[in-house]
């Protein structure tokens, strides 16, 4: 089991998919949300949403709205069981769909969005080029990606890393537009 680690559900232990997911260790959760501080009255998009830890953990911290994005119904199910042990959980909306597809259709536009696929596949740089060609991260919005140690993304164009972190098996690295620095000219 996993848990929530702050905010007005702390405490509450998550049922966790018995295959074919891997949960985000708290160590890593702790350390994400210490990097992004607040996360309070933001648009929360959690892609591969998985036991729904990341998008609940938004909501227990005071997220305005969470849509977590997950393929699987066994997944679903289990993630669904979660979110009925939250109260006044209406501003979690959970969608059943492929990722990419979610991301070619909606028309929704986020602050945080999470992207944790299994560490088997790699869809990174496509789930980001969809998210620059929609505009679907606003303008002071940062993207968090886990992923294997091993691997890292290199940025596309308008996009900059602005944290890369490993913790053992795990690197996290976060995104963000990039920031245009003006010149005074003298």
């Amino acid at each position: 089991m996993i848990r929530i680690i702050s905010g007005k559900q702390k405490g509450l232990h998550l049922n966790v998919p018995p295959k074919n997911v891997r949960p985000t260790t708290d160590f890593v959760k702790e350390a994400i949300f210490s990097m992004l501080f607040d996360v309070s009255e933001l648009d929360v998009l959690d892609l591969y949403g998985g036991s729904g830890a990341l998008g609940i953990e938004c909501f227990s911290r005071g997220s305005k709205r969470v849509t977590i994005v997950e393929n699987s119904k066994d997944v679903l199910a289990i993630m669904k069981r979660n979110i009925s042990l939250l109260k006044d959980c209406n501003s979690i909306n959970v969608v059943s769909s492929d990722v990419i597809d979610f991301l070619k259709r909606t028309p929704q536009k986020f602050d945080l969005i999470f992207v944790d696929p299994p560490y088997a596949t790699s869809p990174y740089i496509d789930i980001l080029q969809i998210i620059k060609d929609r505009d679907l991260l606003n303008q002071n919005g940062t993207i968090v990606f886990e992923m294997e140690s091993k691997k890292e993304i290199e940025p596309i164009d308008g996009f900059e890393v602005v944290k890369n972190r490993k913790y053992g098996i795990t690197r996290v690295m976060f995104y963000q537009h990039v920031t245009e620095v003006k010149s005074e000219d003298n």
